[in-house]
């Protein structure tokens, strides 16, 4: 429920991953989504974190890299 507007979201979570071992390390990327849709309004607010990261054959975190994207729609 909004704070400010008493309006009520809907919310949808969506999380993806891909990983994969060698043997030399690890490697993986992910993605994951919030969606929040305003029942009354139909206005959305979104919020999209992505990230990589690699781990070497000694367990130390060579490649970690993340990005939040936020998003509203009217």
């Amino acid at each position: 429920v909004g704070t400010v507007s008493g309006e009520e979201y809907r919310v949808k979570e969506q999380e993806h991953g891909a990983f994969s071992q060698t043997l030399t390390g690890l490697v993986g990327s992910y993605r994951q989504t919030v969606r929040l849709v305003g029942r009354t309004s139909g206005l959305s607010f979104s919020m999209v974190v992505r990230g990589h990261y690699a781990i070497n054959a000694n367990g130390a975190i060579a490649v970690e890299r993340e990005e939040a994207i936020f998003s509203c729609d009217a």
